[in-house]
């Protein structure tokens, strides 16, 4: 019977490349893409246990033999079977994220190690809670505000130079009359002058100094382990848009290790990735992606990043 649970969308890159590094038999992946037609899942609190049996292969996985349970993503639960009443989709996808919920909630009741609960991730991922917590355990922060209102915006000095970010989310919103932008954004001249038009609308944002950078880096880090990755090259905004023309160099000189650790023991999550500037003034924290992403910083595993979480798994 399988130990690890991985919940994940079908295909997802993290889970396929981490189970690479994993024994067949140890590991059970739950498909959130065909968690309707494919599982057999039962959840009983009463004896605080529950079961998943994938329906094609017989395979099972059960509580009193789990040791860790692997959320990669659960946005994309899907069940499908409803996707032509979108009432009744949105339903069933909402009723299945609450089963998986209430498996993760006996799962923490019974000491299973669980990676990425989803409401610890999703206070981890508030960027209003993100920097009073960075800012507690060390970490420099750009000048910033969060602002409903463009006179509070543009009063700030740096406000020509900076970037806007939604604070948690990065839904698309749409409307007929004004852009309406929630993906991180810069602030060019011309976005500026479109702000001070009011011809982009603007809900909530967070705004951030633009900082002049000599590099970035992207911290992986779990299990006590901190993995630094130096971020080199020519991009516009955000460096994942442009892997194929930047380097990604394994830095142990890092100097924050212990302030990271310390951040994730204040949120109490097990996986996380930070996104730190250097500047000529030193190191900025920028983010923390909770659930952690991994895979694209080492694919080949050189740094051994990919088989230590995987023995983490197991552990």
């Amino acid at each position: 019977m399988a130990k690890i649970l991985i919940i994940a969308s079908e295909n997802n890159s993290e889970a396929n490349c981490i189970s690479k590094y994993l024994k067949r038999d140890d590991f059970f992946i739950l498909n959130l893409s065909k968690i309707h037609s494919n599982y057999s899942i039962s959840l009983n609190h009463n004896e605080c246990y529950f079961e998943i049996k994938d329906e094609n292969t017989n395979k099972l996985v059960a509580s009193n033999q789990l040791k860790t349970i692997w959320l990669v993503s659960e946005k994309e639960v899907f069940a499908e079977g409803f996707e032509n009443n979108n009432e009744l989709a949105s339903f069933f996808r909402n009723e299945y994220s609450m089963l998986l919920n209430g498996i993760i909630s006996c799962a923490e009741e019974l000491k299973i190690k669980v990676i990425n609960p989803p409401h610890k991730i999703f206070f981890a991922g508030d960027k209003t809670r993100q920097m009073l917590v960075a800012k507690k355990v060390g970490f420099k922060l750009p000048n910033q505000i969060i602002t409903n209102r463009i006179s509070k915006f543009i009063a700030q000095t740096w406000s020509k130079k900076s970037v806007s970010k939604p604070i948690h989310s990065s839904n698309l919103i749409y409307k007929e009359d004004k852009t309406l932008f929630s993906k991180p954004v810069n602030i060019t001249e011309k976005v500026y002058q479109a702000i001070i038009d009011d011809t982009v609308e603007l809900t909530v944002h967070h705004f951030q100094e633009k900082l002049d950078f000599i590099c970035e880096f992207r911290v992986v880090c779990f299990n006590k382990e901190v993995f630094p990755f130096k971020i080199n090259g020519e991009y516009e905004l955000d460096w994942r848009d442009y892997l194929s023309s930047i380097t990604i160099e394994f830095d142990q000189s890092f100097p924050l290790k212990n302030e990271c650790l310390a951040y994730m023991d204040f949120l109490d999550i097990k996986l996380g990735a930070f996104d730190f500037i250097q500047t000529n003034d030193g190191l900025y924290f920028i983010e923390c992606n909770a659930p952690g992403f991994i895979e694209f910083c080492d694919p080949l595993n050189k740094t051994g990043i990919l088989s230590q979480f995987a023995e983490y798994l197991i552990q």
